[in-house]
């Protein structure tokens, strides 16, 4: 899971389930539904993300 995190109990112990991980995103769902592919690309990352250069 990307969401690994050692700073909360909660937040620990929901990056550790399987069903928490796994979940898509609700706008990225509603995107697939219509039949188009949702990339999200991390924030800020000139490589990625040609509006940054």
């Amino acid at each position: 899971c990307q969401f690994e995190s050692t700073g909360s109990c909660m937040a620990q112990l929901l990056s550790q389930q399987d069903d928490f991980c796994n979940q898509i995103l609700m706008l990225k769902q509603l995107i697939r539904d219509h039949g188009h592919v949702c990339i999200f690309l991390q924030k800020f990352h000139y490589e990625l993300n040609p509006i940054e250069m």
